[in-house]
């Protein structure tokens, strides 16, 4: 049997807090999970940067931009507690670039908006909206990825449950995107 689920909706920073605080039965972040619970990976996302139909990147017959040509254009970037900027960050840093932001926001659906109403490229990991061309950014090191973790408590009355659950997300996200990004 399915266990019911809610979620609820919190910065990637705060996630796992929520967890160590007993506010939550289980917690998926793209930050690193708490020692003491038990974790396991549930996916590795390609970071996109989203641009609006008429962009220049649209008539490119491959999915892909180099970090070298994204730090070109002015930028629309989640706020630094989102992993798919920490992610971005750290890319741009190791390959001794530097980027301008258009505007920052902690909301991937108003990133897109903004792209789509062409205030610059999108950078987001989230499934494309509003008519963009997702384009995988390609770094020094290959495509920019992010991976979100699981963790829950091992004392937890619902343990049992939740492993399996967690299973089937990760088993959902293979479905739904392909093995990983690559």
């Amino acid at each position: 049997e399915t266990p019911l689920v809610t979620a609820q909706e919190e910065l990637p920073a705060g996630v796992f807090g929520r967890l160590e605080r007993g506010d939550a039965d289980l917690a998926i972040s793209s930050g690193p999970p708490p020692a003491g619970f038990l974790s396991r990976p549930v996916f590795r996302f390609a970071v996109w940067a989203y641009v609006p139909p008429g962009h220049r990147w649209t008539r490119r017959r491959n999915d892909r931009v180099h970090l070298g040509e994204l730090v070109e254009e002015p930028l629309i970037v989640l706020g630094p507690d989102h992993g798919t900027r920490r992610v971005l960050d750290m890319a741009v840093v190791e390959a001794g670039l530097a980027y301008r932001r258009a505007f920052e926001t902690n909301v991937p659906e108003i990133a897109q908006a903004l792209a789509a109403s062409d205030h610059g490229v999108a950078v987001v990991s989230d499934d494309p909206r509003y008519g963009l061309r997702p384009l995988m950014i390609v770094g020094p090191a290959g495509p920019l990825q992010i991976s979100l973790f699981a963790a829950w408590d091992a004392t937890h009355y619902a343990a049992d449950a939740i492993s399996p659950w967690v299973d089937q997300l990760a088993q959902y996200c293979v479905e739904r995107y392909g093995e990983a990004a690559s």
